[in-house]
């Protein structure tokens, strides 16, 4: 029952030591194969997790190389980076967020806080049925009304609200014109 298919080995392998020689740190890679044979993961989904996972991280690390950021230990800032990625929060947000931390002098720390919130919010928007490309919008509507670090966060969650209102009025409006309609009403 624990039998693992050779070829799906390969493939994590692969993706593994590809990322290791990309200069991607494997431990994350294979916490997430662990994590998914721990709860019984289809073996398909795993490789699909890794594989985005390595994608992320090469992304995270891209855009770190691009601005510095003071006092992290890279390994860390790529694999919160790229959870934040795994979580809806899109690049462009990403990049805009380490150019202004980048730009105001920003330690780890204060960007670790802020990117972790974008995750958070970044998979509420998710959770709560907004699409992909509304999420992008709202991030990058966000960072365009402010430029100011603590503020986006603060932006980014009005805006969802704002985007679940509008839905749900949408919605009733919808409902109700249906009723009338109907000869309900």
């Amino acid at each position: 029952e624990n039998e693992v298919d050779p070829y799906n080995v390969k493939k994590v392998l692969d993706t593994v030591i590809t990322a290791k020689k990309e200069g991607i740190s494997e431990e994350p890679l294979l916490n997430k194969v662990k994590e998914g044979l721990a709860k019984n993961v289809e073996e398909r989904l795993i490789i699909e997790v890794v594989t985005q996972k390595s994608e992320n991280m090469k992304i995270a690390r891209n855009l770190l190389a691009e601005n510095q950021i003071q006092n992290g230990n890279p390994e860390e800032m790529i694999n919160i980076i790229a959870d934040s990625l795994s979580n809806g929060v899109p690049v462009s947000t990403l990049e805009q967020v380490l150019q202004i931390s980048s730009k105001e002098g920003k330690s780890w720390s204060e960007v670790e806080e802020v990117t972790k919130e974008l995750a958070d919010l970044g998979l509420k928007a998710i959770e709560l049925g907004i699409e992909s490309d509304k999420i992008e919008l709202i991030f990058n509507q966000a960072i365009e009304n402010q430029s100011n670090l603590e503020n986006i966060c603060m932006n980014i969650q009005d805006l969802i609200v704002a985007t679940i209102a509008a839905n749900i009025s949408t919605s009733s409006l919808l409902q109700r014109d249906t009723t009338v309609e109907g000869g309900g009403a």
